[in-house]
């Protein structure tokens, strides 16, 4: 194409595309096996999620009222870094009453379950976890 100004009407691309996406289709399958330099192309997957876990939202919620007292408790005119230390300080979600922890096990369940939860349980969590925040 370049030798003849264009004049091929890039001919030789598009062949060379043709050629490509052909042997794409049809080696798709064995590319993961491919070696180049002795290293292989691909053959690993990562795959996140659904957490199934029963204690990651619980873990979650403790390490997020945690952050809403410290942040609370701060005065506005300091500057240096805020310190979360988990480890130091109690959990948060510890101190929550059976009552409220049995409704809030109730949409974590749902939310693990399903993978999403409805309208309803969307502002009942909302509402729980402000009366979290709230109660000192």
């Amino acid at each position: 194409d370049a030798m003849l100004g264009g004049a091929s009407l890039f001919l030789g691309a598009g062949i060379g595309a043709l050629i490509g996406a052909t042997g794409a289709l049809v080696g798709s399958d064995r590319l993961a096996k491919v070696e180049v330099l002795g290293q292989p192309l691909g053959g690993y997957e990562l795959r996140i999620g659904p957490i199934t876990d029963p204690n990651f939202p619980w873990v979650m919620l403790g390490r997020a009222l945690l952050h809403a007292r410290l942040v609370s408790e701060r005065n506005h005119a300091r500057r240096e870094a805020l310190v979360i230390d988990a480890e130091r300080d109690e959990h948060q979600s510890d101190a929550i009453d059976a009552t409220r922890r049995r409704k809030l096990d109730g949409i974590f369940r749902a939310l693990r379950n399903d993978g999403a939860i409805d309208r309803n349980q969307r502002q009942r969590l909302i509402d729980e976890i402000a009366a979290l925040i709230e109660t000192p």
